[in-house]
């Protein structure tokens, strides 16, 4: 007659709260799932916190660097990036109807420059296909029809910041009609010939508020050959916000032309496009 052996039951000890014993497979079972919750709504904090950075890094014009992004947002979970930047660019779409658009590297393209080197001196060997530069910084642009929706639509902006708006799209617009690059000397005297001095009530300094354009991406400023002249032309910001042809017709509602097709015609050639 075999011996009937009762199964090993698990203890509760109620001086010291705790289970005596090992835990069960039930146990386990349902842990997991508290365990997962745990990890996916610490990624969607994360997610939550990019959003908001972008949004504020958007509203002060500062350029999102993918460095302070993991340093300043993700931490722990820098190695996470992908995942949690892929999330948070759809939550800005579908929110704010926004993207985060990667900014182009900085690349100075001067007259000088816009030669084609000798037959003689070019490789005969196949050409190869050169991998595109990654900038690393990023940022938020409108993703929706810009004939219904705006930018400042979305993110307040204080009557400051659409004066020094307008400033910038004058001297971008400037800049884009003298062959898409202007010396600062000559910048300040076409200023100077609007109004726009050294010093203004409205604007401040004139030479920090272009070092504040540089800063923000809308400005790319360069030393000439010789090393004395600063150069000014389109920053990255400016590429990515504006086409020439948005300026052009931004130029053209100023002039207010009948013929607006044959005026951005004008404009592109004086542009060297």
């Amino acid at each position: 007659m075999s011996q009937y052996k009762r199964p090993r039951l698990t203890q509760y000890n109620e001086d010291n709260d705790e289970y005596n014993g090992e835990t069960t497979k039930n146990e386990s079972q349902m842990l997991e799932p508290q365990l997962m919750n745990e990890k996916t709504d610490g990624l969607e904090r994360k997610v939550k916190d990019l959003v908001r950075y972008a949004l504020a890094c958007e509203h002060k014009k500062v350029v999102i660097r993918r460095e302070d992004i993991k340093k300043k947002v993700l931490q722990d979970r820098s190695r996470q990036f992908n995942i949690i930047f892929g999330r948070a660019q759809e939550k800005l779409y579908d929110v704010f109807g926004m993207t985060l658009l990667e900014l182009p590297v900085n690349e100075k393209t001067s007259k000088a420059n816009t030669t084609t080197a000798p037959a003689s001196s070019q490789s005969t060997s196949s050409p190869s296909i050169p991998t595109k530069p990654s900038s690393s910084n990023y940022i938020l642009c409108n993703s929706l029809n810009k004939q219904e929706y705006t930018a400042s639509g979305l993110i307040h902006q204080t009557d400051e910041q659409y004066e020094s708006l307008g400033l910038l799209y004058f001297i971008l617009s400037l800049i884009f009609v003298n062959e898409q690059e202007l010396e600062e000397e000559e910048l300040k005297r076409l200023l100077g010939r609007a109004g726009v001095k050294e010093r203004t009530a409205t604007f401040g300094d004139l030479d920090k508020t272009l070092a504040l354009y540089v800063k923000q991406g809308y400005l790319q400023r360069s030393k000439d050959v010789g090393g004395e002249t600063n150069i000014y032309q389109w920053g990255p910001r400016s590429k990515t916000e504006l086409s020439s042809k948005d300026l052009a017709r931004f130029i053209a509602s100023i002039y207010r032309t009948e013929d607006v097709e044959a005026f951005e015609k004008d404009l592109l050639k004086a542009a060297g496009l």
